[in-house]
């Protein structure tokens, strides 16, 4: 949900640069677009707040000064905060000098997110461009004049971060694997891991189905019991030390996990794996 005001100048004929639409928005918590593409080029400033934006296998934290620039056909999704959800205002454009302008910003997929101080002036111009309707000639030229104004402000100031600010898709499961491998014993909840690698519990449990074909509560749960058979299988701890040492704190809810995935209960699993390492031993005796 969010608070916009939106003009839309889609009657336009293709010209060198022209306005679509501009727009300023007062995001609820977590209010999100995406993931979708758009036809034209569209660029966001944040003036407070902050928020996500995801890019192909990006992903930015973006914060009051920042912003992205969404090139035509990319699939893109962005989200508000949720304890401090971003206003934003915008520019949708297009037009044959369009691609060469934003190239000569430094700005594209490579590089989509920059920084720029003047939000304010920016804002301002946006507002301007907004109040500027009609479809006649001399209404076009006046927006595309302060479209142009509101370049001149990006080239003078933009900072491009050329840098991505966050992991690739793949690191992201990395770091969530490594997350687990040393907290499994402690009472974590996906959350705990989506919060630790900075990104959100829905776009962690979409990378973990697309790279492994399993959830994260899913691959937690296994990592845990496939640590709690190897303890049972070298130590004579007992059954509620083995759930507290892999993340259990009642033995109750460890012995149903380790029934649901095994067909067995950790006592009789221990106790069949001793008989046959006892069998064993005895085969290899009379050899």
């Amino acid at each position: 949900m969010e608070e916009a005001r939106v003009i839309e100048f889609s009657d336009e004929n293709q010209i060198d640069l022209e306005l679509c639409f501009a727009g300023i928005s007062q995001c609820a918590p977590l209010h999100s677009y995406g993931p979708a593409v758009r036809p034209n080029y569209l660029i966001h400033i944040v003036l407070s707040g902050k928020g996500i934006f995801r890019q192909n296998a990006s992903s930015y934290t973006l914060e009051a000064g920042q912003g992205f620039l969404i090139e035509p056909d990319q699939v893109t999704f962005y989200q508000a905060d949720q304890e401090d959800p971003w206003e934003y205002g915008w520019v949708g454009f297009r037009g044959n000098r369009a691609s060469s302008l934003l190239q000569a910003l430094d700005l594209g997929s490579e590089h989509p997110v920059f920084s720029c101080k003047n939000t304010e002036k920016l804002k301002d111009l946006i507002l301007a461009m907004m109040g500027i309707q009609g479809s006649h000639l001399s209404a076009r030229l006046h927006r595309t004049a302060i479209l142009t104004e509101f370049f001149s402000i990006l080239a003078s100031e933009l900072h491009v971060d050329s840098s991505k600010n966050e992991l690739s898709r793949s690191e992201y499961v990395k770091q969530a694997i490594i997350y687990i491998q040393g907290n499994y014993d402690r009472p974590i909840r996906v959350s705990d891991i989506a919060a630790h690698i900075g990104i959100d519990r829905t776009y962690l449990y979409m990378l973990f189905v697309d790279h492994l074909d399993t959830t994260p509560k899913e691959y937690l749960k296994l990592y845990r019991l496939t640590r709690a058979r190897e303890l049972l299988k070298v130590t004579n701890l007992p059954i509620s030390s083995i759930a507290e040492s892999c993340g259990y704190s009642d033995p109750l809810v460890f012995s149903k996990a380790f029934r649901q995935v095994y067909q067995i209960t950790p006592s009789n699993w221990r106790k069949t794996r001793s008989q046959e390492i006892t069998k064993k031993a005895k085969e290899e005796k009379q050899s």
